[in-house]
C-alpha cells in the first residue's frame, strides 16, 4: 500500500488520500492505513501524506513552470502564503528562493 503512494505522484491527480478510501482499496481494516504510516515513518498519516505533499511540490517547483498558486491549491492550501509558510519550516527556504535558485 505505501509503496503504491510513493509511486503515484500526489500533484496531479490533486486530491489526497483518505484513510477509508485507502483500507478499501487494499482490503484491510480501516485502522490499518494509520497504524501502517506510523509504523513506517514514525508520525501521524496525516503529518505523512503532508510530508510527501510538500516533496512533491518541491519536485514541481524545480522540475515545472506550475505557478505557486497551483501548486498550493493541488495541496488544497486556501493561500499561498500559508503554503509558503509551511513549506520554508519543512525545506529551510522558501518556494519563491527555489524558483530564484531554479533559474540561476
Amino acid at each position: 500500500m505505501l509503496n503504491d503512494i510513493h509511486e503515484k505522484p500526489l500533484l496531479p491527480e490533486g486530491k489526497l488520500p483518505m484513510l477509508h478510501e485507502l483500507a478499501m482499496k487494499y482490503n484491510m481494516p480501516a485502522q490499518m492505513p494509520g497504524l501502517e504510516f506510523k509504523k513506517r515513518y514514525g508520525k501521524s498519516t496525516y503529518l505523512s501524506i503532508n510530508e510527501l505533499g510538500l516533496n512533491e511540490a518541491h519536485g514541481a517547483i524545480l522540475g515545472t513552470d506550475l505557478s505557486l498558486k497551483a501548486i498550493a491549491t493541488r495541496l488544497y492550501y486556501s493561500h499561498v502564503k500559508h503554503f509558503s509558510r509551511v513549506f520554508s519550516n519543512q525545506f529551510h527556504c522558501s518556494p519563491g528562493s527555489l524558483i530564484r535558485t531554479k533559474r540561476k
